[in-house]
C-alpha cells in the first residue's frame, strides 16, 4: 500500500503551523468564494454593467491568481527559505510527464463509465455548475475559463490542499488519514455533492503523486493536464456532443 510507505514530502515545523493553514484557507475562501459571490450579486442587482468576460476576469480569475500569489508568499515567509524550496518546485522526470496525459484520460474514462452505469440505473448525474456554465458562455469567456483552469487553478489548489493542508493534518493523523481529509476538503470546495466521490478519488491521486515525488510540480502538472482534458470535453459539448449519463 503506497500510503504505508515513507512520506517524501518536506516536513518543516513552519509548514505544519495551524496559523499558516488557517490563514491560507481564509485567503482561499475570500478569493474563491466571497469575491465571486459578491460579483454575482452585484451583477444580479444591476450595480455593475460590464461584459460577462470582464466580470469573470475581475471577480474570479484575477482573485484566483492573487490567492495563489498571496499563499505562496505566506508559505515562503513562514518557511524562511527561497520561494523555489518553499513551494518544492522540482523538475519532474520525463516518465512523469508522459504518464500525466495517460492518467488523466484514464480518470475520465472511469468517470464516464460511472455516469453511464448510473444512467442505466436511472440516476443521471448533473454536470458541475462551472462545467455547465462553460458549455453555454460566450467564446471569449470560455477561453478565459480554460486559461484559468490550466494555470492558476491547479497551482492554488495543489498548494493549499496537497501541501499546506496535508502537511498540517500530518501533525494529527497518519499518512492515509491526512491524505483522505485533504482530499475530502478539496472535493467539498467544488460545491458539487453528486461528484464528491470522483473528486475525492482525484484528490487522492494528486496527493499520492505529491507524497511519492516530494515535489509539488508533479500534482500541479497532473491537475493541469486533467483540467485541459476536461475543457477539451467541454469544447466538444459546445459542439453538440453530450457526456453519456449526464444532463
Amino acid at each position: 500500500m503506497f500510503f504505508l510507505q515513507k512520506d517524501n514530502t518536506g516536513e518543516m515545523d513552519s509548514i505544519h503551523s495551524s496559523n499558516l493553514a488557517i490563514k491560507s484557507f481564509a485567503v482561499y475562501l475570500i478569493m474563491q468564494v466571497f469575491i465571486p459571490m459578491t460579483g454575482y450579486f452585484a451583477e444580479s442587482l444591476h450595480l455593475i454593467r460590464i461584459s460577462q468576460s470582464a466580470q469573470l476576469l475581475l471577480f474570479a480569475v484575477v482573485p484566483q491568481f492573487a490567492a495563489a500569489f498571496i499563499i505562496s508568499v505566506m508559505l515562503q515567509r513562514r518557511s524562511r527559505s527561497r520561494i523555489k524550496e518553499a513551494l518544492e518546485i522540482k523538475p519532474p522526470a520525463p516518465m512523469i510527464l508522459m504518464l500525466c496525459p495517460f492518467c488523466s484520460v484514464l480518470i475520465y474514462t472511469v468517470y464516464i463509465g460511472i455516469c453511464m452505469l448510473m444512467a442505466k440505473l436511472g440516476l443521471a448525474t448533473p454536470m458541475q455548475g462551472i462545467v455547465l456554465f462553460a458549455t453555454v458562455c460566450p467564446e471569449s469567456t470560455f477561453i478565459i475559463l480554460t486559461i484559468s483552469a490550466i494555470t492558476a487553478g491547479p497551482v492554488l489548489e495543489e498548494l493549499l490542499f496537497r501541501k499546506i493542508f496535508y502537511n498540517y493534518m500530518r501533525n494529527y493523523l497518519s499518512i492515509p488519514g491526512a491524505a483522505l481529509i485533504s482530499s475530502v476538503f478539496f472535493a467539498a470546495m467544488h460545491f458539487s455533492l453528486p461528484h464528491m466521490p470522483v473528486l475525492v478519488f482525484l484528490g487522492l491521486i494528486f496527493q499520492y503523486s505529491y507524497i511519492k515525488s516530494g515535489s509539488l510540480t508533479v500534482p500541479v502538472i497532473l491537475h493541469a493536464t486533467h483540467n485541459l482534458i476536461a475543457m477539451c470535453m467541454v469544447a466538444m459539448i459546445r459542439s453538440g456532443w453530450q457526456i453519456p449519463g449526464t444532463y
